[in-house]
C-alpha cells in the first residue's frame, strides 16, 4: 500500500483541534477520484485539499467533499496556504510570501504575510 504526506490543518485557529479541519495530502497525482472522496469520508472531515501539479501555477490544488470535487473552497486554501508554509515549500522573504494556487475555480494569487 502506498504511503501518503499530509497534514491535518486547523483552518481559522491556533488551537489544536479547533477552527475548521481540513487534511491537505501532498503529491496527490496518482489517488484517484474513488480514493480522494474514500479519504474525506475515513476522516469524516467536510472537505480535504489534494496537491497537485499545475502548468499554471506554482501549485494545483483539488477540493472534495464526500461525494464530489468542488472548485473553491475558504478553510481548505487557507489550510493549503499553511501546510506548504509549515514545511517550508513557500519562501518567506522578511516575513512576506506571493505565490500562486491553481484551484478548480481557475488561478488565485495568494499573498501572506507572518
Amino acid at each position: 500500500m502506498a504511503g501518503y504526506t499530509f497534514d491535518w490543518v486547523d483552518a481559522f485557529s491556533p488551537d489544536v483541534f479547533g477552527g475548521n479541519g481540513c487534511v491537505v495530502v501532498h503529491d496527490a497525482e496518482n489517488l484517484s477520484f474513488e480514493q480522494r472522496l474514500a479519504l474525506v469520508r475515513e476522516t469524516s472531515l467536510a472537505e480535504c485539499a489534494y496537491l497537485v501539479g499545475s502548468e499554471a501555477a506554482d501549485f494545483g490544488v483539488r477540493y472534495y467533499l464526500a461525494d464530489k470535487e468542488i472548485p473553491m473552497a475558504g478553510h481548505p486554501t487557507i489550510a493549503t496556504v499553511a501546510s506548504l508554509l509549515e514545511r517550508d515549500m513557500v519562501p518567506l522573504v522578511d516575513e512576506k510570501a506571493a505565490f500562486k494556487l491553481e484551484v478548480g475555480a481557475g488561478v488565485l494569487p495568494i499573498e501572506v504575510e507572518e
